[in-house]
């Protein structure tokens, strides 16, 4: 066995290993059942990433809840996709009913394309049922389609 898919399966278990249990066993959301949905808050987000099979991203954000801004920083790491981006998502943020409840671990799922600018989809959910929905513009060079884990913490 090669030293690199040794070290790509080492990494893939790490990001699997830190879902939380409960966010695994949690259903999805179609989006049929969002769109009847009124959500709780939105959300902004500005953030940088790097992947190569396996990647990276940080970056900020704002989450307007109960007519307040809330400020947050977010840290990741993903499996899926090759390139390094620029990305800034708006969007929908559900079953949130303290904002406490909005920080920690979420599960991410994306889907996107960027060539010099791109778009594309995400969806994150948390291990307390906070679930995200959010459109990406990005800017750089990537292909994102993967899994991934990102914690979320509201910024102090």
């Amino acid at each position: 066995m090669s030293k690199f898919k040794m070290v790509t399966g080492i990494l893939c278990a790490f990001i699997v290993a830190a879902m939380p249990q409960a966010v695994q066993a949690q259903k999805q959301v179609s989006s049929e059942e969002l769109a009847k949905m009124k959500p709780s808050a939105t959300i902004t987000m500005d953030e940088e990433e790097i992947r190569l099979l396996l990647g990276g991203d940080k970056g900020k954000g704002v989450l307007t809840f109960q007519g307040k801004k809330y400020p947050f920083t977010i840290k990741g790491l993903t499996a899926g996709g090759i390139g390094i981006q620029k990305v800034h998502a708006s969007g929908n943020v559900y079953f949130l009913k303290k904002v406490e409840d909005f920080t920690g671990k979420y599960t991410e799922l994306t889907a996107g394309a960027t060539a010099a600018k791109g778009v594309g989809t995400a969806s994150f959910q948390n291990n307390r049922g906070v679930y995200m929905s959010v459109k990406e513009r990005s800017t750089g060079l990537a292909l994102s389609l993967g899994i991934g884990v990102m914690d979320v913490q509201l910024a102090k």
